[in-house]
């Protein structure tokens, strides 16, 4: 369902509407909200004076079951930055949890005056980030953060990483408020400003979560169990209890039990390598307790005695059971462990 509205609109003679121009981000992270488009009438003689039409749509943001529990993630996490003035500013000051603007407190990072000053925080894990808080200097030369931009992504020169937001005037603005146009994920936040200048920041929070594994605890069952090697095993946290099918399996199988349905993106499989000799290994996902009815996530060959095996999915699939299974008539699949991680939007 579609509503329009005038913004801003003006008495003006002549002159054609633009296209539409494409749809905004929801406006809510989390649950139901507002995706806008416009169009515009450009002005004649009055350069303060345009019109537009405003089409709304109700749009669904991220599942609130996935978008939980944000935090602060920045506080205590490694930094760097471009520079650091006289060597006495660290960058860590920026992630101390003292957000005093007075440069004299102590609790500011400062660079030299460098031609593309930054300062980066490391995650140190995979995270979701919705927004960054930055605090501007408050005793004078707030200007110095004029048009300054966030970026979000895994390359630790964040030179590849993903536009988070940026701000234009930041004089007088404590805190600058980047929220990001839609939810990113990643291990490392830059920060950064035109230069030759120097970065001044006394304070950054990154709010967000880290990206949780979706296998941790839930019901697990295989093809055989071996003993006392239950399915269990490969889902307790625990890198030195396994979940062994026992030799001499035709295709076995480890099956999870999610709970309910999600995007999967990535699952990560620690095999016991003492008795496993992969040749085709494949992670399927769907809402079929039936693994062959479910899509493929990722098939690898010839694996012989894997370690740890990160299995993609190229695409995202929503479903509720993951499965590993080897594909051989005379073979045993010995787990240590599986971390499924789901499918961040940006």
């Amino acid at each position: 369902m579609f509503t329009h509205r005038k913004k801003y609109a003006c008495d003006i003679q002549g002159g054609k509407f633009s296209e539409w121009n494409h749809w905004s981000a929801c406006s809510s992270a989390c649950g139901k909200g507002i995706s806008t488009r416009e169009r515009m009438l450009p002005p004649s003689n009055n350069e303060h004076c345009y019109s537009a039409i405003i089409k709304e749509k109700q749009c669904q943001g991220f599942d609130c079951k996935v978008v939980r529990n944000f935090t602060n993630m920045a506080i205590g996490k490694p930094t760097n930055a471009s520079s650091s003035l006289f060597g006495r500013y660290p960058s860590s000051r920026a992630v101390d949890g003292n957000s005093n603007t007075t440069f004299n407190s102590k609790s500011c990072m400062h660079t030299d005056k460098d031609l593309n000053p930054f300062l980066r925080i490391d995650l140190q894990k995979q995270s979701v980030v919705e927004m960054v808080l930055i605090w501007n200097r408050g005793d004078c030369c707030s200007e110095r953060l004029n048009n300054v931009k966030v970026t979000v992504g895994d390359d630790p020169t964040g030179m590849n990483n993903l536009l988070c937001g940026s701000a234009g005037n930041t004089t007088e603005v404590n805190p600058i408020n980047v929220k990001c146009s839609s939810i990113l994920s990643g291990q490392y936040v830059h920060i950064r400003i035109p230069g030759p200048q120097f970065l001044t920041i006394c304070e950054v929070e990154v709010i967000g979560s880290d990206i949780r594994n979706l296998a941790s605890g839930q019901p697990a069952s295989q093809s055989n169990t071996e003993t006392s090697f239950t399915a269990s095993n490969a889902v307790d946290g625990d890198n030195s209890t396994d979940a062994d099918t026992g030799a001499g399996q035709k295709d076995p199988w480890l099956q999870i039990d999610l709970g309910q349905i999600y995007s999967l993106k990535q699952v990560d499989v620690l095999f016991y390598t003492n008795f496993v000799n992969l040749t085709l290994t494949i992670v399927t996902f769907g809402s079929n307790q039936n693994q062959r009815l479910n899509e493929v996530c990722e098939q690898k060959q010839n694996l012989g005695k894997a370690g740890k095996v990160t299995f993609v999915c190229e695409k995202e699939i929503a479903g509720r059971y993951l499965t590993i299974q080897e594909f051989s008539d005379n073979t045993r699949l010995d787990i240590y462990e599986v971390e499924a991680f789901e499918f961040i939007k940006h």
